[in-house]
């Protein structure tokens, strides 16, 4: 068993890789809100971001899977197909047009950082695991609404 320095150690170090992964996410929200539409990489950035966050989501998502497999056991199947659902809202994310692709991640976040809180209020993960996802999960939230807000004048309508 790990002693309490070792769990300590690896909590901080979670902490810093799950604050490290939002960099990325907040670079490209703020680079896509300071720069013009006319830029040449304008496009580039917006599918940068995209498909930072589509992973992120699909990292999040696979990492939920493993815990609910592992958990006891008596998981059912359909638990272990909605944790299977963030991956293909990060694929439907890269098919759609840009604003539609970050409305599904705002809300296939918001899902799962939402999955996550049930979770740890019911000890199924640490508490500080449940805490961090919370203010991660409002932050990805945020970018992509800003996101959408950058891209939403894009949206035609038949």
């Amino acid at each position: 068993m790990a002693n309490s320095d070792q769990i300590r150690s690896n909590r901080r170090t979670a902490q810093f890789l799950l604050v490290s992964g939002f960099v990325p996410l907040a670079f490209m929200t703020l680079w896509l809100v300071a720069s013009a539409d006319e830029h040449s990489l304008h496009g580039a950035m917006i599918f940068g971001l995209k498909a930072y966050a589509a992973m992120a989501l699909s990292f999040l998502g696979g990492g939920r899977w493993i815990l609910t497999f592992l958990e006891d056991g008596t998981r059912t199947r359909r638990e272990l197909l909605l944790c299977s659902m963030p991956l293909l809202a990060g694929w439907v994310s890269l098919v759609v047009p840009d604003a539609f692709g970050f409305a599904v991640l705002a809300v296939a976040f918001a899902a799962l950082g939402a999955l996550d809180q049930l979770c740890s209020l019911h000890s199924s993960i640490p508490t500080s695991l449940g805490r961090m996802r919370f203010y991660l999960t409002i932050l990805a939230v945020v970018s992509m609404i800003i996101a959408f807000a950058e891209t939403a004048d894009s949206i035609t309508l038949p």
